[in-house]
């Protein structure tokens, strides 16, 4: 009898493989467990089955080096970065209306401001907003009230306002209105400098004096011009911002002194440098407006630079 057969529970007979129930008695046969062999068979299909991507994913990590897993943690951390961040223009859109200026200075205290000669009675202030809005300005300081402004193309606006010469400074408010987003509105500070402060006060240093600080502030430390240099090889090959830049020459080893250096003797421009990232990331995935504006001040540029540098690009 084959080694495979039944054998009844209740009478002892061996029955076919192939049997549900005795053959003498009828009592219902059980089945036959798998045999070793078959065991075998079932662990070596599985083996032969395709890994999962978690399995590739757990295999090529291991195959890398440490120099390799290192390139590829600081890539897939950089590729977080941007998908985070156009996610979160998609999910969280800016409900505030852009308004910038070509002309105006933000400064680290989050205002705008133009310092202009103390003759100065009249000045052009030029900028831009979105497609759309309707924009006024306001100032109590020189008697304007809600004055309606016209947009020129590409949505840039330009407006002439009149100082007069007994006002030292006076601060003009912008304000936008458009459909399906919260009214923005924006100050900028017209400020005149007085040119002639500075001049008596170098006259009433002595020449000793003067000649000694002159000394101290236009000479550079070998630092300071080696950071200058290594600051326009950097631009030379990619866009920075200021402060991105900054960080950058500190981490090659440069003080913050001669960082700080270095990067205002390359006489960059800010606006193009955060047009030209920009477009260095609409070259690479999608972004919404709103998301690009926030990657673009997580790269270090100001709110004013990113702007700029989203509408550059068309967006």
């Amino acid at each position: 009898m084959n080694e495979l057969a039944k054998i009844c529970p209740n009478c002892g007979k061996q029955n076919k493989i192939t049997a549900s129930f005795c053959e003498d008695c009828g009592t219902a046969l059980n089945k036959v467990p798998n045999t070793p062999k078959q065991d075998n068979i079932q662990k070596n299909e599985q083996l032969d089955k395709p890994a999962g991507i978690l399995d590739q994913i757990k295999r090529f990590w291991n195959a890398r080096d440490t120099k390799g897993k290192a390139l590829t943690s600081v890539a897939v951390c950089c590729l977080g970065v941007i998908i985070i961040g156009a996610i979160g223009g998609v999910l969280f859109p800016d409900k505030h209306i852009t308004i910038g200026f070509n002309n105006a200075t933000y400064d680290s205290l989050g205002t705008y401001h133009i310092d202009v000669n103390n003759s100065t009675t009249e000045y052009t202030i030029s900028g831009y907003t979105e497609d759309g809005a309707n924009l006024t300005v306001s100032s109590s300081d020189l008697n304007i009230s809600a004055q309606r402004i016209n947009l020129t193309s590409g949505n840039g606006f330009t407006y002439k306002v009149k100082i007069p010469a007994n006002v030292t400074s006076a601060t003009i408010r912008f304000e936008a209105v458009k459909a399906g987003k919260e009214n923005t509105s924006v100050e900028l500070t017209i400020k005149k400098v007085s040119t002639q402060v500075s001049s008596q006060a170098t006259n009433t240093t002595p020449s000793t004096d003067t000649s000694s600080s002159d000394s101290s502030v236009t000479s550079a430390t070998v630092g300071q011009e080696q950071a200058a240099k290594k600051a326009q090889e950097y631009l030379d090959t990619m866009p920075f911002s200021r402060s991105g830049l900054i960080k950058q020459l500190k981490f090659e080893g440069f003080t913050q002194q001669e960082a700080v250096y270095g990067v205002d003797q390359t006489g960059a421009d800010w606006n193009e440098q955060a047009a030209k990232k920009a477009q260095s990331y609409l070259d690479t995935m999608s972004f919404s407006r709103s998301g690009l504006i926030k990657q673009l001040k997580f790269e270090g540029f100001t709110q004013q630079q990113a702007e700029y540098g989203v509408q550059a690009v068309g967006l």
